[in-house]
């Protein structure tokens, strides 16, 4: 079974520099973020909109990025009902960054099924 500690392992993934995992309605469940209130909130506002624009599409959007100028972009990933909102290390691609994390998180999702 996955636990929030096995979420906080995403910190270990190269290119990852902060991260927050909040509930639909905005519960921070675990983070290691500096700011973590307001990446939290916008984890969410991107999630939730991003989940009404694909109303119409049977899935889910695989994930969001909300680019920067800085380089530490912020990307938002559905994760049942969570998302997991990581914040980008500027020297890693973000597509590198976006396949790594998505590969964690399908790696806990095997394991709590």
């Amino acid at each position: 079974m996955t636990t929030l500690h096995d979420f906080a392992k995403v910190k270990d993934v190269i290119g990852v520099s902060e991260y927050v995992l909040v509930r639909q309605d905005g519960h921070i469940m675990i983070h290691d973020a500096k700011d973590h209130e307001a990446l939290g909130q916008l984890a969410v506002l991107c999630g939730n909109n991003c989940d009404a624009i694909k109303a119409d599409i049977p899935s889910r959007f695989q994930y969001f990025l909300f680019s920067r100028e800085c380089g530490k972009h912020l990307m938002v990933f559905p994760v049942g009902g969570y998302y997991l909102g990581v914040v980008q290390a500027s020297a890693v691609a973000s597509s590198h960054v976006a396949e790594t994390v998505s590969a964690f998180i399908r790696k806990l999702v095997r394991k709590s099924a």
